[in-house]
């Protein structure tokens, strides 16, 4: 067929099909790259998230002790 019979009938020329194809394989790899970086993303906030978690623990654990040692210091 004619390049004109084809766009009378809707379809694409082999260029515009390659054309269309090439974009569509950039798209995919564009997502692909983009979900890479998001569960980088969230790894990292997972992690910060933990740390901070054992910040606040040690936090406790080390106010609880401070309590305890006064409370030993007073009733001497």
């Amino acid at each position: 067929m004619e390049e004109k019979e084809l766009l009378e009938k809707n379809r694409f020329t082999e260029e515009e099909y390659k054309k269309k194809v090439k974009e569509q394989f950039r798209q995919m790899l564009e997502d692909i790259e983009m979900e890479e970086i998001r569960k980088k993303q969230e790894r990292k906030a997972n992690a910060d998230m933990r740390k901070l978690k054992r910040m606040v623990q040690n936090k406790k654990e080390v106010d609880e002790f401070v309590k305890k040692l006064l409370k030993g210091r007073n009733n001497d």
